[in-house]
């Protein structure tokens, strides 16, 4: 909430945003916002962000996140904007997770994102951690 009130007061606009600390076999984190974070195993997905508020963003001066915590033995997290989310159908996302390398899986969801031009039609930010 500091760096929404914070972002406002600049007038440098708004974004979506998701914090996790991961602590041995806990996370917390809290997220505004159309941007998601999943926990994976398998074709098992906890969606941490699913209580998340989209809207007014972070750097609207009224932003107001929504916290989660979980243990995450054993599964991927799996974070990413609404740029994946929006155009990667679930299954493709799994299939990736599941058969890529953590260091390659966040090029190769961007990948299958991508139109058959090569361009997105959206922004996209990912993070995976296993």
């Amino acid at each position: 909430m500091r760096a929404d009130r914070a972002l406002a007061a600049l007038a440098s606009g708004e974004t979506t945003a998701i914090v996790v600390a991961i602590m041995d076999e806990h996370m917390v984190g809290a997220s505004v916002g159309d941007s998601q974070a999943w926990l994976i195993a398998g074709r098992d997905v906890d969606v941490l962000t699913e209580r998340q508020r989209r809207k007014p963003l972070i750097g609207d001066g009224g932003a107001m996140p929504v916290a989660f915590e979980r243990v995450h033995l054993g599964r991927t997290l799996l974070v990413g904007s609404d740029g994946l989310f929006n155009y990667v159908p679930l299954d493709r996302m799994l299939q990736i997770v599941a058969s890529e390398p953590v260091e390659n899986a966040p090029n190769a969801l961007i990948d299958a994102a991508r139109l058959r031009s090569g361009a997105l039609q959206d922004d996209i930010g990912v993070v995976i951690a296993s």
